[in-house]
């Protein structure tokens, strides 16, 4: 691993590390502004969004699929360099796979005038796992183009070099932590009290809860975890909260599979949880569960320790960085999984 691989302290320090002066950053996707708690890219913009420390002079525009002729359209206008950060540069099934020509044809016109390419690596593959040939060659060709390759830790430059094939000494590699999410505790009985009330449930207030949390998909491994923690759930709770992602009716089928009728110790709802509702959901919670079966960076992680919950989760991607964190549990094997719960439900 590269000893000078910059470490930057916010999103504006690393733009400056490209060029001296602008005014203009587009950002791929769009920024869901309604949702301030729990987007990601309002929290890592969030300074700029709201003009905080003199950042007024800098534009934030973020582009549709179908807008990314606009990033040509600021290319051309401005007279300063434009800077273009891409998130999730991937695609999910064969309608967005179509429109693929047209945003690398604009992207490779974008680069020809005076700007700037970042793209954060979030994934290294598509969590379906679909389109794997195709999608690591979209991905080499960003890299290829972009000026500068973010990750959230240092952890992540070995597999991500590995992937894309890029030298780990090169200078595009650039590191700037997961921004933080904007926490708002609650008392734990209060938090469950509310839980129960919004979504017809009967957790405990004076028992373990195990919180699962976010879109339902496969690669979250969820019943697998719950199989193997029914032996040991007598002590505590397991509640699992998200709506089911398109495509992914399997797993929430596998998901009620899975528990039968053992639905007074492991609590499910399948469905969009409101963003309000997360600090009720984080708050009730004394672990969040990452039974991951590959992952290379995670908003639910970062979420989870914006709430300074205790982590359960495989060694893998962007859980390596908890190794030495007195209050998370890693694993390598369903055996060490198994031991933790088994530990967990004894204490």
């Amino acid at each position: 691993m590269s000893n000078r691989l910059p470490h930057f302290h916010s999103i504006l320090e690393l733009y400056h590390s490209l060029v001296d002066s602008f005014e203009t950053v587009l950002v791929a996707p769009r920024i869901r502004r309604s949702y301030p708690l729990t987007d990601y890219l309002v929290s890592l913009y969030r300074d700029i969004l709201e003009n905080n420390d003199d950042h007024s002079s800098i534009r934030i525009r973020d582009l549709s699929p179908i807008g990314h002729f606009r990033m040509i359209y600021y290319a051309l206008i401005s007279k300063k360099t434009v800077i273009l950060h891409y998130h999730w540069f991937e695609f999910q099934g064969v309608k967005q796979l179509l429109a693929l020509p047209y945003k690398l044809l604009c992207i490779s016109i974008f680069r020809k005038f005076n700007t700037r390419i970042v793209w954060t690596i979030h994934n290294l593959e598509p969590h379906d796992r679909k389109y794997l040939h195709l999608h690591k060659k979209l991905h080499a060709w960003m890299a290829c183009k972009a000026d500068l390759l973010h990750l959230h830790s240092p952890t992540l430059l070995g597999s991500s070099a590995h992937y894309l094939e890029i030298d780990p000494e090169s200078s595009k590699w650039a590191v700037l932590k997961h921004p933080e999410f904007p926490a708002k505790p609650i008392p734990k009985a209060d938090a469950v009290h509310a839980l129960n009330e919004m979504y017809n449930l009967q957790l405990p207030t004076d028992e373990i809860i195990l919180l699962l949390f976010g879109n339902i998909s496969e690669y979250k491994g969820i019943d697998s975890f719950i199989t193997l923690s029914k032996p040991y759930s007598s002590q505590f709770h397991v509640l699992i909260a998200g709506p089911v992602k398109i495509g992914q009716n399997h797993t929430h089928q596998n998901i009620l599979k899975a528990i039968g009728s053992d639905t007074d110790r492991f609590h499910y709802v399948p469905r969009f949880i409101d963003e309000e509702h997360y600090a009720y959901l984080l708050s009730s919670a004394d672990y969040c569960v990452f039974n991951y079966t590959n992952i290379h960076s995670s908003g639910g992680a970062a979420m989870a320790l914006s709430y300074k919950k205790r982590i359960i989760a495989p060694k893998i991607g962007i859980f390596n960085d908890l190794e030495n964190e007195a209050e998370s549990f890693l694993y390598s094997s369903s055996k060490e999984l198994e031991s933790i719960i088994r530990t967990i439900g004894a204490s």
